[in-house]
């Protein structure tokens, strides 16, 4: 596996909810939410079929990161990964799906 890639939404998404957790928790606690979804995602690089398909789409597999209650959705492509979103796990299930249609 070569590496890993964010769909642009995807991208955007995760800086908006680092910025804004710098802005009104803290720049600690922003740095512990990219640290943990760093770390997971170095996991899901070296072993992109460890995590279960989604309930909600059967092309796109779901890494659960509880300590910061968000969840990682990725596709695994021949030679890269591709995160379609990093959802709060209590937010608005599913509105990434129209990512992978």
């Amino acid at each position: 596996m070569s590496g890993i890639i964010y769909l642009p939404a995807a991208s955007k998404e995760l800086q908006a909810t680092i910025d804004w957790l710098a802005d009104h928790a803290s720049k600690g606690h922003a740095n512990h939410l990219a640290s943990v979804i760093e770390s997971a995602l170095f996991e899901i690089a070296e072993v992109p079929l460890a995590w279960p398909v989604s309930r909600l789409s059967s092309r796109v597999r779901a890494r659960p990161l509880r300590a910061i209650h968000h969840t990682v959705f990725y596709l695994v492509e021949p030679v890269q990964v591709v995160v379609v979103a990093i959802s709060h796990m209590k937010r608005r299930p599913g509105y990434w799906l129209d990512r992978v249609e």
